[in-house]
């Protein structure tokens, strides 16, 4: 009897989950809206189609302009009540692009196989960072897990590259070359941890995000022998230089 009961309920929440992910998405996101069940810096516009498949032709996150949005539902679980879906952010062509498989329950977020990419023009822009140059270039990221709980980062394993980096400035253009970094985190904090070395420059960043809002960006960069008077004597924009020559970089702000 207990048996027949607990089968009954499985298949009562599985036929809900079914219902629901037909509702047009558009109805679902405003409710969602109106219960505050999603993050207030999230906006998405020009939504179609339903939970089971469906996109939205705009996406800001606090009013940044995103590519559009694409998902396809994946699978709902009736014990945890959670439901996966795959996902896509922009395309090729865009500034940013993402893609992998994202699964949602009542108090947690999980991504997993994540690829995505970024032009360094357009993280340069969000991170909003008082420096008198422009950062050209690619960021690939790959997240095997990252789970959430809230706004508080749980796990993170995942790692990156930086590819093609030119710095160009009032003193000249600078190649940085490719570099590679790692991604971490702990309690409310998400880090990636680089290491860059080239003629010019050799650089250790730690890059860190804190309730997927506040950043902060500290580490060392020492001028190698090959880097031209005019950016060396640049530098000096950063602060004094340390007894081996090199640079602390201390930097905070807000996506």
């Amino acid at each position: 009897m207990k048996k027949a009961v607990l089968l009954s309920s499985v298949a009562i929440v599985s036929l809900a989950g079914f219902v629901v992910v037909k509702v047009p998405a558009s109805i679902v996101w405003q409710q969602l809206l109106e219960q505050n069940l999603v993050p207030q810096e999230l906006t998405l516009e020009g939504l179609e189609g339903t939970l089971w498949f469906g996109s939205a032709d705009k996406v800001f996150w606090e009013g940044s302009r995103l590519p559009g949005l694409q998902w396809n539902f994946s699978g709902f679980s009736p014990v945890s009540l959670s439901a996966g879906y795959n996902v896509q952010l922009g395309h090729a062509r865009t500034d940013i692009s993402a893609k992998g498989y994202l699964e949602a329950g009542p108090d947690y977020l999980e991504v997993l196989n994540l690829s995505s990419r970024m032009t360094l023009e357009q993280l340069q822009t969000w991170l909003d960072i008082p420096l008198p140059m422009a950062v050209n270039g690619q960021a690939r990221l790959s997240i095997n897990e990252l789970r959430l709980a809230g706004k508080s980062c749980e796990s993170l394993d995942g790692s990156g590259r930086l590819s093609d980096v030119v710095v160009d400035s009032v003193w000249g253009e600078l190649d940085l070359g490719a570099s590679n970094f790692s991604l971490d985190c702990s309690g409310q904090q998400m880090t990636a941890k680089l290491d860059q070395k080239s003629d010019h420059i050799v650089s250790s960043l730690t890059f860190g995000l804190t309730n997927l809002q506040n950043y902060t960006l500290d580490g060392r960069l020492e001028p190698q022998p090959d880097l031209g008077k005019p950016y060396r004597e640049g530098l000096g924009y950063i602060g004094d230089s340390d007894s081996r020559g090199g640079y602390q970089v201390s930097w905070q702000g807000s996506l």
